[in-house]
């Protein structure tokens, strides 16, 4: 995989929107980076990590941590990587979801001004269904997909025995079909994902009880 531009925004000492050419050092060689500390070289691959996977490069970092503290509310947070693999470009933009605020009008709502405050939007939508077993997660970015081929028969259904092991999914990241097993032996309860839906690093596909 090679990189061939980086595009941050809010993201780590960045407090706008920097986009790196990485397609201007050529396609051979060792490139070093090199800068004074806290400049954002360890950021860089931060974003390259964060864009594939949906982590930071390091252990020691949270992925909470990593929008700018230099950047103003307004400005989103995202992460875009072109890079080129097997002789073919790929494009990945991950962003961080900011949370709806609306304010309450005091002279329609009619409450004294000073009892007037920001309050979080009213989510409409109904409840998330609780789901008891266990939860097998996508492992990285990337398309999922419940048969080994289209129109074949799916690996498993709700309501199918499944032993530790066994290739219940799979999720297609850059060519390559990466198989999703399950954890423990069980019943699938549900099946949390769509088939051909671009998961997450993380989102749960199937709860197994």
């Amino acid at each position: 995989m090679r990189p061939l531009k980086i595009t941050m925004s809010a993201f780590g000492p960045y407090a706008g929107e920097v986009t790196l050419d990485m397609q201007k050092l050529g396609k051979s060689g060792i490139y070093l980076i090199t800068g004074d500390t806290g400049a954002g070289k360890t950021t860089i691959f931060d974003a390259i990590s964060y864009a594939l996977y949906g982590e930071a490069s390091g252990n020691y970092r949270e992925n909470t941590t990593l929008r700018s503290k230099y950047a103003s509310a307004d400005t989103p947070t995202f992460v875009e990587l072109e890079f080129e693999y097997n002789n073919e470009e790929f494009s990945i933009r991950i962003a961080k979801k900011k949370a709806k605020i609306a304010t309450v009008d005091a002279s329609v709502a009619g409450v004294p001004v000073q009892s007037a405050a920001i309050m979080p939007e009213q989510n409409e939508e109904q409840p998330e269904e609780l789901l008891y077993g266990d939860e097998i997660k996508a492992p990285l970015v990337g398309t999922f997909y419940v048969a080994p081929s289209e129109g074949a028969e799916p690996f498993v259904s709700v309501g199918d025995k499944v032993k530790k092991g066994q290739v219940i999914g799979i999720v297609e990241a850059m060519k390559l079909m990466n198989e999703i097993v399950a954890e423990c032996d069980g019943t699938v309860e549900k099946v949390l994902a769509e088939n051909g839906e671009m998961v997450e690093y993380g989102q749960p596909l199937f709860c197994i009880k």
